[in-house]
This record gives C-alpha cells, sequence and structure tokens, in this order.
C-alpha cells in the first residue's frame, strides 16, 4: 500500500474509534461499542507505523490533512451533515499541508533515505532518493564530469562497509548512489564478495536469489530489506567455463541467497534490482596471486557490458572499529587513524603505477599490513576486479573517506584499454 493509502486507513479507524466513545457518552449506545472501537484505534496506531518515513512527528504532521479530509466525509456520509464552504476550505488546506510538510517524506523516508514495500513478502525494497540539496560530490570522478554519464564500464572495487551503510547518510553512501546514475547500464553485473567464502571457486546459478542477512545486532529495519533481483544462469555458467579454461577448478550452485556484500551495495547504486546478478565466491585460504588469476579469467566481461564489481573494504580491522573502553563501535565521522590512511594511501599509489607485484605482495610490503587486515578476505576481491579489468586497464581512485576510526572505505575503477573519453556518446 502507499503512503497516502495507509493514511486513509489511519483516519477512518482513528474516527471510527473515536465515534464509538462518543456514541457511548453522548449517544447513550451500549458500552459493548467500546470494544470495536478500542480495536479500531488499535488499528490506527498499526497503519501509521507503515507510513514510510523514519520520524513519527513527521508522519503525524502530514497525516493531519488527510484526517481532517476524513473527518468531513464522516460528517456528511455517517451523520448527515453536509460541511460548509468554511470547513471545505480548512481542509482542503490542510490536505495541502499534508504534501507540502510530509508528501516528500512520504515518498522519501525522514532522513533522506527513500524505501517502498517490496513487490512480494513483507520485506522492503530499498529505493534511493535523489541526494540532499547541497551535498558535496562524494566520487572523483563525478567532481570532475558532474553533468556527464559515464561512456563505459569499468571494473569496480568498492569498499560496502557495514551494514549501516543502507540506513546513515555519509560520503561513501552518497559516493555509491552517485555512482550507480553516473554508470552505463548493464546487461548484467558479476559480484566476488567478501562474504561468500568457499574452498574453490564457486558460481551461482540460482535465477531467484532470496536474501541473507549475515549480521547481528544491527539496526531492525535492515532485516525487513529485499534486493529482489533476478540471477542470470546463462552467465553464471559462462562465469564457471571460463575459471575452467584457467584450470581453477569452479564448482556451481543452484541455490545461494545475496549476502550483504552483494546487496546492500548494489541497493544504493541500482536501487531498482531489475538487473540481473551473478555472484562467484572468494577463497579465503589462497592468496591475493589466486585472485587475481580468478580475476583474470573473467578479463573481456565489461566489452560484453557485464560489470564486475569486486566488493570487500580497503582496510578491515573490526577489532580496532570497536571502542573496546566504551563497549560500542567507534563513531561513524570521528577522525581516521594514521596507520589507516598510510595504508590506503599506499595502495593508492601501487594501483595508479600499475605495480601489481607490490600489490600482490602487499602483507610484506604495506605499511600496517596486518594491523589493517588480520584476514585478507575484505581485500581478495580488489585482486579479482584488478584482474578483470584486463591488460593495459587504466585505474582510478574514485572514492576515499573513512569510517568509525579506521574502516577506510576506498573505491577503484579499471577503465577498458579502448576507453579514451568518459562523456556520454
Amino acid at each position: 500500500m502507499t503512503t497516502i493509502a495507509w493514511f486513509v486507513v489511519a483516519a477512518i479507524a482513528e474516527i471510527a474509534g473515536c465515534f464509538a466513545a462518543w456514541a457511548v457518552l453522548r449517544l447513550d449506545r451500549s458500552p459493548w461499542w467500546l470494544l470495536p472501537g478500542a480495536l479500531a484505534l488499535a488499528l490506527f496506531a498499526f497503519a501509521l507505523t507503515r507510513v514510510e518515513t523514519d520520524y513519527a512527528g513527521r508522519a503525524y504532521a502530514a497525516y493531519g490533512g488527510i484526517y481532517i479530509a476524513a473527518a468531513l466525509v464522516w460528517l456528511w456520509l455517517a451523520e448527515g451533515r453536509m460541511p460548509d464552504r468554511w470547513d471545505i476550505t480548512g481542509a482542503a488546506l490542510a490536505v495541502a499541508g499534508t504534501f507540502s510538510c510530509g508528501g516528500r517524506a512520504a515518498e522519501r523516508g525522514g532522513d533522506g533515505v527513500g524505501r517502498r514495500h517490496a513487490p512480494f513478502g513483507a520485506g522492503r525494497r530499498i529505493v534511493q532518493s535523489q541526494p540532499p540539496p547541497g551535498a558535496a560530490c562524494a566520487g572523483l570522478s563525478l567532481c570532475q564530469y558532474p553533468m556527464r554519464r559515464l561512456a563505459m564500464l569499468p571494473t569496480l572495487f568498492l569498499s560496502h562497509g557495514s551494514p549501516m551503510i543502507a540506513l546513515q547518510d555519509s560520503p561513501a553512501r552518497r559516493f555509491l548512489v552517485d555512482y550507480g546514475r553516473a554508470l552505463p547500464r548493464p546487461k548484467a553485473i558479476l559480484v566476488a564478495s567478501a562474504h561468500f567464502e568457499t574452498p574453490m571457486p564457486v558460481v551461482v546459478t540460482d535465477p531467484a536469489p532470496e536474501m541473507i542477512y549475515d549480521f547481528g545486532n544491527f539496526d531492525p529495519r535492515l532485516f525487513e530489506m529485499v534486493y529482489p533481483a533476478a540471477g542470470a544462469p546463462d552467465l553464471a555458467m559462462a562465469v564457471a567455463q571460463r575459471l575452467q579454461a584457467a584450470g581453477l577448478s569452479p564448482r556451481i550452485t543452484p541455490k545461494r541467497g545475496y549476502d550483504h556484500g552483494t546487496w546492500i551495495p548494489l541497493a544504493l547504486m541500482y536501487p531498482d534490482a531489475d538487473i540481473p546478478v551473478v555472484q562467484v565466491s572468494i577463497q579465503p585460504q589462497a592468496d591475493p596471486a589466486h585472485h587475481l588469476a580468478v580475476g583474470r579469467a573473467l578479463a573481456g566481461l565489461a566489452a560484453e557490458d557485464v560489470l564486475v564489481i569486486g566488493s570487500g573494504s580497503l582496510t578491515h580491522n573490526l577489532n580496532e572499529v570497536f571502542d573496546r573502553r566504551r563497549g560500542g563501535i567507534r563513531p561513524l565521522d570521528g577522525p581516521i587513524d594514521p596507520w589507516a590512511t598510510a595504508f590506503s594511501d599506499w595502495f593508492a599509489g601501487k594501483i595508479a603505477d600499475n605495480d601489481v607485484t607490490s600489490l600482490v605482495d602487499y602483507r610484506a610490503l604495506a605499511p600496517e599490513a596486518v594491523r589493517n587486515h588480520p584476514h585478507d578476505d575484505h581485500l581478495l576481491p580488489l585482486y579479482v576486479a584488478l584482474g578483470a579489468a584486463g591488460e593495459g586497464a587504466r585505474p582510478e581512485r574514485i572514492h576515499t573517506s573513512g569510517q568509525h576510526g579506521s574502516l577506510m572505505m576506498d573505491a577503484y575503477a579499471w577503465w577498458p584499454k579502448a576507453e579514451t573519453s568518459r562523456a556520454a556518446a
């Protein structure tokens, strides 16, 4: 149901509930009228919780106009009294107020996070609103080309961060939203997520992947979100054949849902969930060189309008993210530890120089490598993206920001060798 429909349900239920008390106290009706009246008021309260805004006050303010209009309809139909011109004028002003103070919130969500009900089940599909006025340009490419769409598909490494990026405003979140709008529309998307771990490469052929909520103790709204993008079994089989030809002994699995390393960044970049998605796993026991080989087996997919994404995190030490002294997570927008920025800058330099040898040996060469990555898992998707970019691809750091003290949210694009301009054709 739409927000306005829920407002109408709430108004009818509230008026019916209040009229039950009116009937008992003013019209000498039986006290039994209070029972359906109480149920109607419960329905009223429930209906207002279904309104798509995160702030109750904004929902109540927007609802007021609908309530006034419904009350006058009740006056006319239930009580037989025709509203006069002052009633109608006041109702018109109140309804106008609904759309001015709350209508946008009802469509966007109170914190600028637009969501609407998914077309099936009890979950929600994430739908992204326009960025707030005056929002800073969050991606380096977008700052350079603010009014142009990019002309060709790159290969991407994205830092997906905490699941809360789906709800909390941040430079990284705004970057993902903006960059999805700037890219050409892909035919399909292939994601190597840090949260899909197997002993050997596994490709998902599931035509309709479900959701995997592979996190705990986060905002309950995250567990209601649904990203209903279809799978692409034909592409999945083609990916598996490429991996087989490269001697990587892949497997296929007919059933696996989207983990948050896949669905959260895609929901921000492609909120309509209308582009098919295939997933390929990482092997946490294997080294960066192995994942570079996995990526190289996928080189050339961008030319077939397939967007290859490695989804991980440029730095990922959760023991540093959580504040042991206070027993909670460090502030989202607090200062970033120097050892994390030094690691980020080292990677930026090596990627810009196409120094693949140093990148593969990062644990021995990068500053504070083990502190930034106690385990390789969240960096391994970068090597898949690097390999999939192919020979001669031009690298670019398209975003850098930090969260929670040490979580670097850097993103990279590798542009195809033939690309000479990112202006739209």
